[in-house]
């Protein structure tokens, strides 16, 4: 089935069908999980690519909650071996041991049985908490969750109030498994993951969290983060008492804080929509707002890094409580995490607004003092004080701009309304409070990147517990002493120390991301829930105009997908307008300061420019290859001066199938890019991504699978799956015009006609030097306005056609940001790629039962990699 709603997306909308469960969240997972007692699907492989593993000294050291000395952990053991009926002892030589715990492996005790003495030994270190941490074992019990479908199992937690069993009292899971063969070391991996992902995404109070597998006798801790993620290297706490000892003070010690809980998110009483939090808002007068949540307005995700954006939609009540609210009002609070030093989208829209303002500002006193110089007798300040004059100087100073000399009248008279008394900010969101909230840890000194360290595939808890039970029944049984330990400075979890690598700042800086938060005023819905194509035509036309603006300011947005375009009206009756949103990418085109080579390839794959996919101008796909025997080139069919300078520049191309290329007189050879130079974003790249929405809309959201078939190709999960994608884009797109809706055809028109004159500026330009020349924009800028307009104008059924709205499988969501693996295509970001469709598409749904396990991987049960030997390779991208 091909997609129908682009990954990495996030909306404001609410889509809650009737007779759907109540839920707080409306969550895509749900549709995925065929049984409910599997864990997510390829939450591994979303999560992989943000692991490191550090030894346990320097991870208490930089991970720990809270930094406990050395004789804090003195004191507490030799207060433990004192104790009478203790769990500790000291013998002569002053070595520690704990009394009377053995793990027996292969007799037919339980896990939960073995284990039971764990709950005494950390009660006996409690003993020393300053805050109101307790332990508590909770044999494979399911965490209870408001997001339906949620069914991950822990072992033990800790807790600081009353445990009912929901994620949101769970301060730090804890796992354990009796034996540490393989399949059952994924499975701890697998549990530890899939519970600390529920808390984090569950609860909007944890901004980060701590976990502890139990492996037979070995234990590591776990760091969770929207940075990145950490697992310590297994130590053995039977032989090493005094590190676990450590490890435990380090949570008994912790304030809630250093645990990872917001004390300025509360939470808030149950409502009809599951449990509610309150967001304390600081603010000038110096009392805090606070917002009570009524609906979570976005998909879970299933990756625990990245932008984590949760958007709701909340109520102004009187304190943190919330039990009382202040006028009932909805609105929109915004909680995202951005890079510790990028700007927030408030910071980016308020440096918008000033940018436009400047511009208008330096066009009305240029025009001003043109009047003042042929009338003497007037001053700027009483031009500028009438509405009237404004709005005429406005006009001139937009004919005199050479940005906007390929405008049409229409086209510059709707520039000048938007730019005049600011009328351009109601076609963004508008900002009532934005703060910064706290960052998370950077990436430690001696962690080590490792991109394989969970399994992709779900693990059946059953049988891979009964197949190691049969294995060490067949080997008579093993003790604690014969289990595989690990004594090196590497993970045990991993054989091929190969795979192990330190931080490249070049591929992935890892940087610490502190949490956004803002509140806007409109509640919207996005273009992607608007229910006809007219609908959908009708915001596009604003959101060119929206672009206008950032052109002017010289900003580009750098995210124009479907669901940062909103829309909003106060009234059934009303006609929809535009709220550009998702500001936190944009930048202005033009910076000195800023290095495209280090820039990650930004958007949602479905609407991201192909320059922008690819990492590559367009341009370079008609570069000769300068060992090639001499071939008739781009300039000797332009029939150019062998002997000028502008040969030397144009007999690099072949012949480029562009009719009438003409060279601007004002070309910049010396600014024509290089061959591999990395792809900046530019004032048409924001275009494209409104025509990919656009074909995607009259495509694959028409009920009409004939044309949705046809572009399959074209819209791709995977952002390395781009090649038909570029293919289409430098091509004539008769054939999907054939293949289009008959209501649709004259829109289908429209498409080939900015397609092709895009691909012309995209390659001209560049080749000529213009990239950083605004002007250069302004033909295509103009056209897609005219154009969009001409289809707008249009009458016929085309405006009514209702678009397909169906809930999709769960697939990605980064904010901008995907899964990132290994990638061998040059000049690109090796932290940005996305497995290829084929694997994804293997994985789903795929698991190893009992009997496949044991015929495909018996003979390494107890090897040192973590997958079984004879899963295919694609399978552990």
């Amino acid at each position: 089935m091909d997609p129908l709603t682009p990954d990495n997306e996030n909306s404001f909308q609410e889509s809650v069908k009737p007779g759907a469960p109540a839920s707080q969240y409306n969550s895509k997972i749900d549709i995925t999980r065929q049984n409910e007692n599997r864990p997510m699907l390829n939450l591994g492989l979303h999560n992989n690519p943000d692991m490191f593993v550090c030894p346990i000294e320097p991870f208490l050291a930089h991970y720990g909650p809270c930094d406990v000395p050395q004789a804090t952990v003195d004191a507490c053991m030799v207060r433990m071996s004192r104790e009478g009926e203790g769990v500790l002892k000291c013998n002569n030589e002053g070595e520690y041991s704990w009394v009377d715990f053995n793990i027996l492996l292969g007799n037919n005790v339980h896990e939960d049985e073995t284990f039971q003495p764990l709950g005494k030994i950390v009660d006996s270190v409690l003993v020393d908490k300053i805050n109101n941490l307790k332990f508590m074992l909770v044999p494979n019990i399911e965490i209870k969750s408001d997001i339906g479908g949620c069914t991950h199992t822990i072992d033990g937690c800790f807790i600081d109030g009353s445990y009912t069993g929901y994620s949101r009292e769970i301060k730090a899971p804890v796992v354990i498994k009796k034996y540490r063969y393989k399949p059952i070391r994924a499975l701890a991996h697998w549990q530890i993951l899939g519970a600390c992902h529920q808390v984090l995404n569950e609860d909007p109070r944890r901004m980060w969290i701590h976990g502890l597998t139990f492996e037979n006798s070995m234990v590591s801790m776990w760091y969770f983060s929207r940075s990145h993620s950490v697992k310590s290297f297994a130590f053995n706490w039977i032989e090493n008492p005094r590190i676990l000892v450590h490890v435990l003070l380090v949570f008994a010690r912790a304030t809630p804080l250093q645990m990872g809980v917001d004390p300025t998110v509360h939470i808030g009483p149950p409502g009809k929509n599951g449990r509610s939090y309150v967001y304390e808002v600081p603010s000038e007068a110096g009392r805090p707002l606070f917002f009570k949540t009524c609906r979570s307005l976005v998909p879970e995700r299933a990756r625990i890094s990245g932008q984590a954006t949760r958007v709701w939609k909340v109520t102004q009540v009187t304190s943190a409580d919330g039990k009382k609210e202040v006028n009932g009002k909805k609105v929109i609070l915004k909680d995202v995490w951005l890079h510790e030093h990028s700007k927030t989208e408030a910071e980016n829209m308020d440096a918008i607004f000033q940018a436009v303002d400047d511009f208008v500002e330096a066009g009305l006193n240029a025009e001003a003092q043109y009047e003042v110089k042929a009338d003497p007798n007037t001053s700027p300040g009483t031009l500028l004080s009438d509405l009237a004059t404004v709005t005429r100087l406005t006009m001139q100073f937009i004919n005199r701009d050479p940005r906007f000399h390929a405008f049409d009248d229409a086209t510059k008279k709707r520039l000048c309304d938007n730019l005049t008394n600011k009328k351009y900010r109601s076609m963004f969101l508008t900002k009532l409070h934005a703060w910064k909230g706290r960052t998370c840890r950077a990436v430690g000194s001696e962690a080590i990147r490792f991109r394989d360290l969970f399994s992709p595939m779900s693990i059946n808890k059953e049988f891979a517990e009964e197949l190691v039970e049969e294995k060490c029944k067949e080997q008579g049984g093993l003790h604690t002493e014969d289990a595989p330990v690990c004594t090196e400075n590497i993970p045990d979890d991993y054989a091929d120390e190969d795979q192990l690598n330190t931080v490249d700042d070049k591929s992935r800086h890892f940087a610490p991301r502190h949490r956004g938060r803002f509140i806007y005023e409109e509640v919207c819905t996005t273009l992607k829930n608007l229910e006809t194509v007219g609908d959908v035509v009708d915001i596009l036309c604003q959101t060119i105009d929206a672009l206008h603006i950032l052109f002017a300011a010289g900003w580009v947005h750098r995210d124009i997908s479907c669901n940062n375009i909103m829309a909003f009206r106060s009234s059934r009756n009303q006609a929809w307008t535009l709220k550009l949103a998702d500001l936190e990418l944009s930048r202005p085109m033009i910076d000195k300061n800023w290095d495209p080579r280090f820039d990650p390839r930004i958007g949602t794959p479905f609407f991201m420019p192909v320059e922008i996919l690819s990492r590559e101008y367009l341009f370079e796909a008609y570069l000769l290859d300068p060992d090639e025997d001499e071939v008739r080139n781009l300039a000797d069919n332009l029939d150019i001066d062998k002997s000028s300078r502008v040969y030397q520049s144009l007999s690099r191309f072949s012949k480029i199938p562009i009719d009438g290329i003409n060279i601007p007189v004002n070309a910049d050879w010396d600014k024509a890019p290089q061959s591999g130079q990395t792809v900046d974003h530019n004032f048409q790249h924001d275009l494209e991504s409104v025509w990919w929405i656009l074909l995607w809309i009259i495509t694959c959201r028409v009920h009409y699978e004939l044309s949705a078939k046809a572009v399959s190709r074209f819209f791709r999960h995977d952002i390395n799956d781009f090649d038909g994608r570029s293919r289409a884009f430098e091509k004539a797109m008769h054939a999907v015009k054939r293949v289009l809706h008959s209501d649709l055809k004259g829109i289908g028109s429209l498409v080939e006609c900015l397609r092709a004159e895009m691909h012309r500026d995209y390659i001209v330009r560049a080749i000529v030097g213009h990239l950083e020349l605004p002007e250069s924009y302004s033909n295509i800028h103009a056209l897609f306005s005219t154009e969009f307009r001409e289809i707008q104008a249009k009458q016929g059924p085309w405006k009514n056609m209702k678009l397909e709205h169906k809930r999709q499988a769960f697939e990605d969501e980064d904010e901008s940001a995907v899964p990132p693996t290994v990638t061998d295509k040059c000049n690109r970001n090796a932290s940005e790629a996305e497995p290829r469709d084929s694997t994804r598409e293997k994985l789903k749904g795929e698991y190893w039962s009992f009997n496949s396990w044991k015929q495909q991987g018996e003979t390494n049960i107890t090897s040192g990699v973590v997958l079984i030997s004879n899963v295919p390779l694609s399978a552990r991208v």
